[in-house]
């Protein structure tokens, strides 16, 4: 659900995942939409032809994830601790010395925390759990065309983000300027194999997510909170250099 702002302006379209008709304006050129077709089309074909073997088709779409995981999965190295745009712009900010943005970073994106996205420990803000539950107590949550769940607990821009990292930065010795500055061209070819996808608006409300029973707890504020633990863990021992060379290679292959 993204434009093609550039971090230039904000835009008031706001996705809802109670509105399948507005949902299915989006265009299949849309990140990840032909799997989100394919998927709702076995509902379809399940539906229309009566066959049991054809699923009942549930999405759920997280929005920019925030946080450091934790449990069992993560002390054992199987699970990873942290999600990707945060990590990604923080460790970008830690090479070039200063936080970065695209554009003016005008750009709006919903946040979620990781605990309330998928956290065994908390049942009502576990959003894949309060669905899963919905599902097997039998009382017919969407699905389908009808079946998209967004899991979203606030809006922040990336100006906000990026002057949050910088001042970060300061605090712990490795920035010297609390403002962030734009991108350039040769940086976006760097980290981004030139896209500004991360300078895009994308802007939703989970209404169905919170229909079936979602509780998110955590908000903006917790957001803003958690940024400069980010900035401290990849900073230590150069983190962020191999979070760099990872991110670069899954980047050039999503948009190649």
């Amino acid at each position: 659900m993204i434009d093609t702002a550039g971090g230039m302006h904000a835009y008031e379209t706001i996705y809802n995942d109670e509105d399948p008709d507005q949902i299915e304006t989006l265009a299949p050129t849309q990140m990840h939409r032909l799997i989100d077709l394919a998927v709702v089309e076995a509902d379809k074909k399940g539906m229309s032809l009566d066959v049991s073997r054809f699923a009942k088709t549930y999405i759920i779409l997280p929005s920019l994830i925030y946080g450091m995981a934790t449990g069992r999965l993560v002390d054992l190295g199987i699970q990873n601790n942290q999600s990707q745009q945060v990590p990604i712009l923080v460790s970008i900010s830690l090479e070039r010395g200063q936080g970065g943005m695209i554009g003016e970073g005008k750009n709006i994106w919903p946040n979620v925390h990781i605990d309330d996205i998928s956290s065994a420990a908390q049942l009502v803000a576990d959003l894949y759990l309060v669905l899963y539950d919905a599902i097997l107590a039998g009382s017919n949550p969407g699905h389908g065309r009808e079946g998209y769940y967004f899991g979203e607990n606030g809006e922040h821009n990336f100006y906000e983000l990026s002057v949050a990292i910088s001042k970060a930065l300061v605090d712990i010795g490795r920035g010297t300027n609390a403002e962030p500055t734009r991108l350039t061209k040769e940086e976006l070819d760097k980290y981004f194999s030139g896209s500004d996808a991360f300078g895009a608006n994308s802007r939703c409300k989970g209404n169905r997510s919170r229909a079936i029973g979602w509780r998110p707890t955590k908000t903006t504020a917790d957001l803003f909170d958690s940024i400069k633990p980010e900035v401290q863990y990849l900073a230590e021992n150069s983190r962020y250099e191999g979070f760099l060379a990872r991110f670069a290679a899954f980047f050039a292959s999503a948009i190649g």
